[in-house]
């Protein structure tokens, strides 16, 4: 039923649908939840849930400094309980977790290795995201004001094709100059990074580097809403390989409501932002009352603050390494009105329903015990 509920109430149905790395994103953040709350999971039960975790870290670069940071935030709250019971069994389970980190970077460079026959972590495309992250928080303006006369560059050239969509307009001042189709992208690094090492080793920059990034996250915590997908016709990727190897259904893709532009989500984004406000009243009102309304349970309340530590470093993370984006948030969103059904449910055990980790609450002998 929450399932149903989230699929008509949120942007969660239309993220899983896109061939995009973005649903494995909330699954890090669930199964990691798993891991660390859960007791008595069987022990192939947890060998499967981490090979799943790391493969979820792979799937998107920004996934590794969105989970090394939220797992040591777990360390940051182990320190400070670390005495109390449930602490000693905490500290292992965070070991637990970290180890996922290096399999997933073993495992990316494996895959990288056997695609590109190079031993590299990263062998794409960063210096293009970071570049464009430098054009929004507006020091690359200054940059170029500062160092076009002494040091021309492509962007020095094309510099009003900076502005706009850097990334994927080809009028802009990479695609002027390095075309995707040539992979200029690649040839674009030496010019990109040695700009970028400038950039990071002038303190002024730094500063107002790190200044965007807060407020940025703070923007992009609130900007959830289900981007629209460009049009992909006649020279696109996937159009060229739809006629390549799907012929037959080719005149489908092209008759579709996308490639008409009429793939629209007003609706659902509508929907979404009050599901949204009312879910987060909601929340706040249940963690504040927990106590006088049902047995108190850590683990319920613990999750609570897994998903929104999760979310906060995701949105610092994205907006760090790439921009603001609706998909960004959009990918967690909807774990928001997924831990108030399960607060909602946890509260109502006594008269039923089933609780967070599966087990029926015995129903209460007096009104002592209730």
């Amino acid at each position: 039923m929450t399932i149903f509920i989230l699929a008509l109430t949120t942007g969660i149905a239309v993220n899983t649908d896109q061939l995009i790395a973005d649903v494995f994103t909330s699954v890090i953040v669930m199964t990691s939840a798993l891991l660390l709350f859960s007791q008595g999971i069987p022990k192939l039960t947890r060998i499967t849930l981490g090979i799943i975790l790391t493969f979820s870290i792979t799937t998107h670069m920004s996934h590794y400094p969105m989970y090394c940071a939220i797992v040591a935030s777990g360390f940051v709250v182990w320190f400070f309980i670390r005495k109390k019971s449930f602490g000693r069994a905490l500290i292992g389970r965070l070991f637990r977790l970290s180890i996922c980190i290096p399999a997933a970077i073993i495992f990316t460079v494996a895959l990288n290795f056997s695609v590109g026959h190079e031993w590299k972590f990263s062998p794409g495309c960063s210096h293009i995201f970071m570049m464009n992250r430098l054009i929004q928080t507006g020091i690359l303006d200054q940059y170029l004001d500062a160092n076009c006369g002494r040091r021309p560059s492509t962007l020095c050239t094309y510099r009003d094709g900076i502005y706009g969509d850097f990334l994927w307009d080809e009028n802009s001042a990479l695609n002027r100059h390095y075309k995707w189709s040539d992979h200029g992208w690649a040839k674009a690094k030496p010019e990109y990074d040695s700009i970028i090492s400038e950039v990071f080793n002038n303190k002024e920059y730094v500063k107002q580097y790190i200044t965007a990034d807060l407020r940025d996250a703070a923007i992009q915590l609130m900007t959830f809403h289900v981007v629209e997908m460009r049009v992909q016709l006649s020279g696109s990727a996937p159009y060229e390989t739809i006629k390549a190897h799907f012929p037959n259904e080719l005149n489908q893709y092209v008759a579709g409501k996308q490639a008409q532009g009429k793939l629209l989500y007003n609706t659902i984004n509508r929907i979404q932002e009050v599901m949204i406000a009312v879910c987060c009243f909601l929340l706040l009102i249940l963690l504040l009352l927990y106590r006088k309304l049902t047995v108190p349970s850590p683990k319920v309340v613990a999750l609570t603050g897994w998903i929104v530590i999760s979310m906060i470093f995701n949105a610092l993370t994205v907006v760090s390494v790439a921009m603001i984006d609706g998909r960004y948030q959009a990918r967690l969103i909807w774990l928001i009105p997924l831990v108030v059904a399960l607060l909602v449910s946890h509260i109502t055990q006594n008269k039923g329903w089933i609780t967070l980790f599966g087990k029926r609450a015995s129903k209460p002998n007096n009104s002592e015990d209730r």
